[in-house]
């Protein structure tokens, strides 16, 4: 996640970043994958493709651990207490990540919503959050 991937096509000033203003543009992944898989709400519920999906990022309840390619960030539950799911998210996308060569918008993700050819349509909404950050890329004057 530190050296962002395809996250510096969307953020001009990724690499100039200091670590901790990299870690508010994930902060901002984070908050906007959680407003689309769960209306922000830590406790909803849904049927999803391997049981149930739970809390913010609609995670496999019970089953967390095993999206995080080994990595030991999700443990078993931790969908159920935000701050937990929040770690265990950025363990499953820097795994991810890894796995496709820098790419956090993949077809095969874990979401829907950073699939670009995901049924939610939501990938392009989360890089143009991206693009459209002044965090991220600064209009100029």
């Amino acid at each position: 996640l530190v050296n962002g991937g395809e996250v510096n096509s969307y953020c001009r000033n990724y690499s100039l970043m200091s670590l901790r203003q990299k870690s508010l543009v994930w902060v901002l992944v984070l908050a906007v994958v959680a407003h689309y898989e769960s209306s922000c709400k830590p406790h909803v519920q849904a049927k999803g493709p391997h049981g149930t999906a739970n809390g913010l990022y609609q995670l496999h309840l019970g089953l967390e651990q095993e999206y995080d390619g080994g990595q030991g960030t999700c443990g078993r539950n931790t969908s159920s207490n935000p701050e937990v799911a929040s770690s265990c998210v950025l363990g499953m996308l820097n795994f991810q990540m890894q796995k496709w060569n820098g790419h956090l918008f993949n077809n095969k993700s874990y979401w829907d919503v950073l699939r670009p050819n995901g049924a939610s349509h939501r990938a392009f909404d989360i890089q143009k959050a991206l693009m459209h950050s002044n965090f991220c890329n600064p209009k100029t004057m």
